[in-house]
C-alpha cells in the first residue's frame, strides 16, 4: 500500500487504534505497539515496553517521533487463508499454485495471486503510522520478529487495507 498521507482532523484514530487492538489480540498478543528504530527491534523488549501501552499514550508517542505499528493480518497459520482485522479471510496463493486450489476452471478473474510475500510464525502485515505537520502518514509493513519493512505493494492484502483504512475517514 503506497504512502497515504491524511489530516490528523480527517481519521478517526482513536476508534482505529482501539478496534485495531480490540479486533488484532486474536492473531498477536500486542496488535498495536510503538517502535524507535524499524530496521533494529527487540521484539519482546518492544512488547514488554509498549504492550500495555494506552491508546493516548501511543497518539503522545506518535507525535513526539515514534513509529505506531497496527497489525492487519495473522501470521498465515492456516495456510493459504490469513485472517485479518477486518473480519475477513484472504487466500495466499501463488500462481503456480493455481491447480492445486481452484478447480478446472481456475482462479476467479479477480482474484489476486501472492508472488512476493511470505507469512511465517513470527511474521504478519500491517501498517505503519508516523506523524507530521498534523498529518498521519500511514504505510504497509511486514512485521517480522526483529524488524519492520516497509512494503508498497502487500498484493492479496492490498485493496482489504485500503478500504478498512477507509473505513475510519471522517
Amino acid at each position: 500500500m503506497k504512502l497515504h498521507n491524511i489530516e490528523i482532523n480527517d481519521f478517526n484514530i482513536v476508534d482505529f487504534l482501539e478496534t485495531a487492538i480490540e479486533k488484532g489480540q486474536n492473531f498477536l498478543n500486542v496488535p498495536v505497539f510503538l517502535v524507535d528504530d524499524l530496521d533494529s527491534i527487540d521484539f519482546y523488549e518492544t512488547f514488554n515496553i509498549y504492550g500495555h501501552a494506552e491508546v493516548p499514550e501511543m497518539l503522545h508517542d506518535l507525535v513526539e517521533g515514534k513509529y505506531l505499528f497496527v497489525n492487519f493480518s495473522d501470521c498465515g497459520v492456516n495456510h493459504p487463508n490469513v485472517a485479518c482485522i477486518d473480519g475477513a479471510e484472504y487466500r495466499m496463493i501463488k500462481k503456480s499454485e493455481e491447480e492445486e486450489y481452484f478447480d478446472g476452471e481456475g482462479a476467479p478473474k479477480d482474484f489476486v495471486f501472492t508472488e512476493n510475500l511470505f507469512l511465517g510464525e513470527s511474521s504478519s502485515i500491517g501498517y505503519i503510522l508516523t506523524y507530521v505537520d498534523d498529518k498521519i502518514s500511514i504505510e504497509s509493513a511486514q512485521l517480522y520478529i526483529d524488524g519492520i519493512e516497509l512494503i508498497e505493494d502487500v498484493e492479496v492484502f492490498e485493496m482489504p487495507m485500503k478500504n478498512y483504512l477507509k473505513s475510519f475517514l471522517k
